[in-house]
């Protein structure tokens, strides 16, 4: 453990140019991520309530899917047939 503290202290005393132009690199990486993040909570915080509506529309069509598909699984004739069909007279009269 003190080796490696050793050694991180020699490589923080020599002024490595690399070593300030890494950390500069690495500041204007962060800057620009935090400018990112706040753009995206800015986009987030304006379009809230679509984005609700969105996933209250996405979960409405998964519970159709669902019922879809059990219903397929249960009665697979329902795809040609339909789930009810009403009896049928010639001429077109109905009961």
């Amino acid at each position: 453990m003190d080796q490696t503290l050793a050694n991180v202290d020699a490589m923080l005393a020599e002024d490595r140019p690399d070593l300030k132009a890494s950390l500069s690199e690495l500041r204007e990486v962060l800057a620009t991520s935090k400018s990112t993040v706040d753009q995206l909570q800015g986009i987030i915080n304006q379009n809230t309530i679509n984005i609700y509506e969105i996933l209250d529309n996405m979960r409405a069509s998964a519970s159709n899917i669902r019922s879809l598909t059990e219903t397929i699984k249960s009665s697979p004739a329902s795809l040609i047939r339909g789930v009810k069909v009403d009896d049928r007279r010639p001429g077109g009269v109905r009961k």
